[in-house]
């Protein structure tokens, strides 16, 4: 679709060329020699434009979706990091979200929970759209936002990768299973605010007791 990054293999020179998606043809198009049906793709790359015609669009190499929960995710301590990402060609990065907007709290089930605009119905506007190839979430977004995901889509959730355990506690409100395949990777450091008083030996016991077999 419009926008997004891809590789298209260069015969001439033999490598693949990175370029941007900038249309998808709704029409016939003919110009100068050149004719391209309908839904053809036209690709920015830095030689110019590319056409790739519609049996050839599977040849294209799409760039790693990766969705990110703003909200708990460290946009700013980690900002240089998302920003760097964003950049490699054969990643797309789309920040979904904001720290601190009005649906930046937890819902009534929590101590001290709003009710909505809140992170619960956040989550449920993000389902309304492609969750990506990738999820990075972090704390409340954890917490939150990713069992949400959980109840709806079960194993179908994409890879997500956690900061902090957020995620693997017991959570207040309806119990929601954690997924048997869906693929879960929590980054969780020696300084983790949801670490406490315990130990980190007792912190990582605590956490994988959550985690299913």
């Amino acid at each position: 679709q419009k926008g997004d990054k891809v590789q298209t293999w260069s015969s001439s020179n033999k490598k693949w060329l990175e370029g941007t998606v900038e249309d998808v043809l709704t029409e016939a198009y003919s110009s100068g020699g050149l004719t391209m049906p309908k839904g053809s793709v036209r690709i920015r790359v830095s030689t110019g434009l590319r056409y790739v015609k519609p049996e050839n669009v599977v040849s294209l190499k799409l760039a790693l979706y990766v969705m990110v929960v703003a909200p708990g995710a460290g946009t700013g301590l980690n900002g240089e990091v998302y920003k760097e990402l964003g950049e490699d060609v054969q990643t797309r990065v789309e920040m979904c979200g904001s720290r601190g907007a009005n649906y930046d709290r937890y819902p009534e089930c929590w101590q001290n929970g709003k009710p909505a605009p809140n992170l619960e119905t956040f989550a449920k506007e993000l389902l309304g759209k492609p969750l990506g190839d990738v999820l990075v979430l972090g704390s409340r977004g954890g917490q939150v936002v990713l069992p949400r995901f959980w109840r709806k889509l079960g194993d179908q959730v994409p890879p997500a990768v956690v900061i902090n355990g957020g995620c693997a506690m017991n959570l207040p409100g309806p119990k929601i299973a954690w997924p048997q395949q869906a693929v879960t990777m929590m980054l969780m450091g020696a300084e983790d605010f949801f670490k406490g008083k315990k130990s980190s030996a007792e912190y990582l016991t605590a956490s994988k007791s959550y985690v299913p077999p």
